[in-house]
């Protein structure tokens, strides 16, 4: 009854009667990107990353022609201070072309291949980030996107003083993964010591999956990510993520 009066007083207009006056417990769902059925920001979730090997300092491919090792081939989205003077280079087959399919999974020095036409690809722009970024990049996919990121202490003063592309959301999840594997003694908190180099949704992906490389009998995985472009990019999954 209170109801009823209520409405009757706040909502009704002058003379208008109430013929009916029904109670329900019914709620309105949330479907606005990014949100959950409540309306709460959704919680994100590691699937998968590529980083935290010391030795595989490189990518390569074929990018309307054969490289490798690769360099950057359009712009990297900051400054870093990156350290290279101590990365292997890839063997001789691989630098000079003599493998076949994806026999380049075997060499320890190269963390990943690319597959496009043009280096205007979307792949190619992931790439760039790794390639400039060395054994400092870390390739990160979740539920939501892909990205590279790497530790603030990397990057250029000045573009830190930007205070942009810090990685919202996913020091933790790196911190986990850190974690997982042991390649430091503590897990990263928040996403204030990450920068953002590069990130893509992973709905605007025409597939991300994993697959068998190789030609030994060891399981070998990569990390395959295709894009609606048409270019691809393959990262090394060298370890499983235990309590992830």
């Amino acid at each position: 009854m209170i109801e009823v009066l209520a409405v009757r007083q706040q909502w009704c207009r002058r003379g208008e009667s109430i013929l009916w006056c029904h109670s329900t417990q019914l709620s309105c769902g949330f479907d606005v990107e990014g949100l959950d059925s409540r309306g709460k920001p959704k919680s994100e979730k590691l699937r998968s990353y590529n980083g935290g090997d010391r030795t595989a300092a490189h990518l390569g491919g074929v990018i309307g022609e054969y490289k490798a090792p690769m360099t950057p081939l359009g712009p990297v989205a900051r400054t870093l201070d990156v350290d290279f003077s101590n990365a292997l280079l890839p063997s001789a087959p691989v630098r000079e072309g003599r493998i076949h399919g994806d026999e380049w999974v075997h060499d320890p020095t190269i963390r990943g291949w690319v597959l496009a036409e043009s280096s205007n690809c979307d792949a190619v722009a992931c790439a760039n980030q790794l390639v400039a970024a060395g054994t400092e990049g870390w390739f990160i996919e979740t539920d939501l996107r892909i990205a590279v990121v790497v530790e603030e202490t990397v990057v250029s003063k000045s573009d830190i003083d930007e205070g942009e592309g810090k990685a919202a959301g996913l020091g933790g999840l790196l911190g986990k993964a850190r974690s997982a594997v042991s390649t430091v003694a503590e897990s990263l908190h928040g996403g204030d010591s990450l920068v953002t180099l590069w990130e893509y949704q992973c709905d605007q992906l025409a597939d991300i999956t994993e697959v068998r490389r190789g030609r030994w009998s060891e399981s070998l995985y990569a990390i395959v990510g295709r894009f609606r472009d048409g270019s691809v990019i393959e990262l090394k999954r060298d370890r499983d993520l235990p309590g992830i």
